[in-house]
């Protein structure tokens, strides 16, 4: 009996087909073909195998992938692990600058062409009406320091516009304040991120 049980778990000399081979290893019978082309599962005669040498080349090979840095599965081209790659990079910086325009750390650039234009044309405006808004006064005065004070007040009525800062100023249509004064996006800019996102 002892030595009955000793000649089937030798199987150095075993020699299967391809079906059982990729059965045991869990592979495609097209993947066997294709390692035995390659040499790692050695053929006895064609759709034969020896079923020893091609578990332990296999198991080998395994090793060797797993040993070697972004090693994928054969199926897998380098070019879409890439494009993967960079996608996953590109949602990661959208999310990044979504947050920092939501903290108010980050401006769209035409939100901060449209206030500045604003603030500089109400400055400039300011400033043109300033000698037809100064003359009467400083007409009147007799006295130069009493001219330089007429004259120094409009001016900074006139710069004032400039310290009226505020971040909420840049947030524009797609950020608004909830009513703790959270900033939030609005449901369309979330909509139109995420379509850009997932598109």
């Amino acid at each position: 009996m002892a030595e009955h049980l000793e000649k089937e778990t030798d199987v150095s000399t075993l020699i299967c087909s391809a079906g059982v081979l990729a059965d045991m290893l869990g592979i495609k019978q097209t993947t066997v073909r294709h390692l035995a082309s390659s040499g790692v599962m050695p053929r006895v005669t064609n759709g034969r195998y020896k079923m020893r040498d091609c578990v332990h080349n296999y198991v080998m090979q395994l090793r060797i992938q797993s040993k070697t840095p972004d090693s994928g599965s054969t199926d897998e081209k380098p070019e879409l692990r890439d494009m993967q790659a960079k996608h996953e990079a590109i949602k990661l910086q959208m999310s990044d600058m979504q947050l920092k325009l939501m903290q108010g750390k980050l401006h769209k650039s035409e939100d901060v062409e449209k206030v500045m234009t604003n603030m500089l044309a109400s400055m400039r405006a300011k400033l043109l009406s300033l000698p037809s808004r100064v003359a009467p006064r400083v007409a009147e005065a007799s006295d130069p320091t009493e001219v330089m004070a007429i004259l120094q007040a409009d001016i900074y009525d006139a710069l004032h516009e400039l310290s009226e800062y505020t971040p909420e100023m840049f947030y524009g249509e797609d950020l608004m304040l909830d009513d703790d004064g959270n900033l939030i996006m609005t449901d369309e800019a979330v909509s139109e991120s995420d379509t850009e996102v997932n598109g």
